[in-house]
């Protein structure tokens, strides 16, 4: 009977050690964070300050600044909440159009029901808004290296022409004419007569060689046209 009575006890037993125990609720943690704006990020106008802000024992939470080095100056209050941000959120909207450029740092504090709180600060920021905005440098755009083309050489063709055998014909000089004597008083008419005959015969003369060049030159272009008319029928009749 003992032995029964055993043997269900530590059945029992084996069957509660068997069965799931219930996890207690996990507790949870408290949280302080500052995520945005970080260290040595630059301020202008109106600044979203984002992060987390909880407790089990919630009572609200405080943002404050100060000017650095810390300690140098009292914290500003900026403003408080009482709804926790339990997830990274909007803590506050910093203006700092109100405050002068410099350095600054700035505390976030959860506060519990019993009085007692959980901070961080972050520091280093630099608030500049009589500055000018950082405009970004383009980068240079290479050029393009435009690889030459290679043509190849166009054949020259080479005619060549005979010799020309005839003497290329130079102008004569003009005869100078022989300066007239000056006649004595009474001989004028004498004169005029002897020096008209001159003149006429003078430009008889120059035109009889005028004549004998142009003809001289015709002849030897018409003698030149017509062996380059030679040499194409030959070349002609060879290809």
């Amino acid at each position: 009977m003992r032995r029964a009575s055993i043997s269900i006890l530590a059945g029992l037993l084996l069957v509660l050690y068997s069965l799931p125990v219930a996890a207690a609720p996990r507790r949870q943690a408290a949280q302080a964070l500052i995520t945005d704006p970080q260290s040595q990020a630059v301020l202008r106008g109106r600044v979203n300050i984002l992060g987390l802000a909880s407790h089990p024992q919630f009572e609200r939470y405080e943002l404050g600044y100060t000017r650095e080095p810390v300690g140098s100056s009292g914290w500003v209050f900026m403003m408080d909440n009482r709804s926790q941000v339990q997830q990274v959120g909007l803590l506050a909207i910093w203006d700092t159009t109100t405050i002068s450029d410099g350095t600054y740092a700035l505390r976030l504090r959860v506060i519990r029901r019993d009085g007692n709180y959980d901070e961080r600060i972050v520091g280093q920021l630099i608030v500049a808004n009589a500055l000018p905005t950082e405009t970004p440098t383009p980068e240079e755009t290479p050029t393009p290296t435009i690889t030459p083309t290679t043509r190849l050489p166009t054949p020259t063709i080479v005619v060549e022409q005979p010799a020309l055998t005839t003497p290329t014909p130079r102008p004569s000089p003009t005869p100078t004419p022989t300066p007239q004597m000056t006649a004595a008083p009474g001989t004028n008419q004498d004169t005029d007569t002897l020096s008209l005959r001159g003149l006429a015969r003078s430009f008889l003369v120059g035109g009889a060689y005028a004549l004998a060049i142009f003809l001289a030159v015709g002849a030897f272009f018409l003698l030149k046209a017509i062996i380059d008319c030679l040499w194409r029928l030959a070349v002609t009749r060879r290809l």
